[in-house]
């Protein structure tokens, strides 16, 4: 069995932009959920290096104090 399907020129159109305005949702779709893996990765840097200056900053000030009493700040 064979489907053959005719479109009047003006259907065609129609359908084409509503399968352009699909690919433009689709698109900027992807572009959000990139932007957002990036802004996720961005802040997890910016915490690790926190992280790591507060370790520095407490290593440091054990090794010229006799105390070792540095309690590094939780994380919000």
């Amino acid at each position: 069995m064979q489907l053959t399907v005719s479109l009047a020129p003006e259907n065609f159109l129609d359908i084409l932009h509503s399968m352009l305005q699909l690919q433009r949702n689709y698109l900027m779709l992807l572009s959000a959920h990139f932007l957002s893996q990036l802004e996720t990765k961005s802040e997890r840097k910016n915490e690790m290096q926190q992280l790591n200056t507060e370790r520095n900053r407490c290593h440091t000030k054990n090794l010229t104090s006799s105390k070792t009493s540095c309690i590094p700040s939780s994380r919000t």
